[in-house]
């Protein structure tokens, strides 16, 4: 059994959505899966197994920041998980954004020193695998009623950054916005020959930096909603063409 990620391997699922907030770990679970079992509450980082449509999905909690998101996904790799999905929350970056949005993360930027250990000092920079991007985009492109949009965003260790120009460098170089785990998540399933995806929801728009806007945590929850949504078909469609 690992040391932070108290579970058998039988009771980790193949197909593992990574939220970074319990509360929300937990949401999800009885939300969207039938029979969620918790299979883990250590430190607070609650780790649930259920099923979606007949298919065993677990969700963990990763905790905030590269350094816990890293012990958790190394540890589930241990337990036997196969396919992850980052699902959070972001600052976005464009102009055309609005408050809960989806955003698909097609690769994610980081400083150097997230990722260097993981890939041995190697320049790298992590991306989503394909596959599941993919049929992510192919799910979005259905609900008419939500907007997304697909690209890179930058993984950073610090949330109150003091350095006040890296947005807007950013910002004019394309990145949708900040987050802080998707590149440590896409680099350690790369080393593990694994699949891994990120999904996020919109909480704050943060291109200015002296007017953030940051959603109601009712918006917040809707934008969960529609990210999780996109996050477990996008599971289901991938296990479908495995089986086929």
């Amino acid at each position: 059994m690992p040391i932070h990620v108290r579970a058998k391997k039988d009771q980790i699922a193949p197909y593992v959505l990574l939220p970074g907030d319990p509360e929300r770990s937990e949401y999800i679970a009885h939300k969207f899966l039938e029979n969620p079992k918790l299979y883990t509450s250590y430190r607070k980082m609650f780790g649930y197994t259920g099923t979606y449509k007949g298919m065993r999905v677990s969700v963990q909690t990763t905790g905030m920041g590269t350094p816990s998101a890293s012990i958790v996904v190394e540890e589930l790799f241990q337990l036997g998980a196969e396919v992850l999905c980052r699902v959070g929350t972001m600052g976005g970056l464009q102009p055309n954004m609005k408050l809960a949005d989806l955003v698909l993360v097609q690769s994610a930027w980081s400083s150097r020193e997230i990722v260097s250990q993981i890939t041995e000092s190697i320049d790298y920079m992590p991306c989503a695998s394909w596959p599941l991007l993919k049929i992510a985009s192919e799910i979005a492109d259905k609900k008419s009623d939500l907007t997304y949009h697909v690209g890179s965003v930058a993984s950073v260790n610090l949330f109150y950054n003091p350095d006040q120009d890296l947005a807007q460098k950013l910002s004019k170089l394309g990145c949708l916005g900040f987050e802080m785990e998707a590149a440590a998540i896409f680099a350690l399933a790369a080393k593990h020959q694994k699949l891994a995806s990120c999904l996020l929801t919109i909480s704050d728009l943060i291109a200015d930096s002296d007017n953030i806007v940051r959603a109601s945590d009712q918006k917040i929850l809707a934008g969960v909603d529609y990210m999780v949504s996109v996050a477990l078909e996008s599971f289901y469609q991938h296990d479908k063409l495995l089986k086929n």
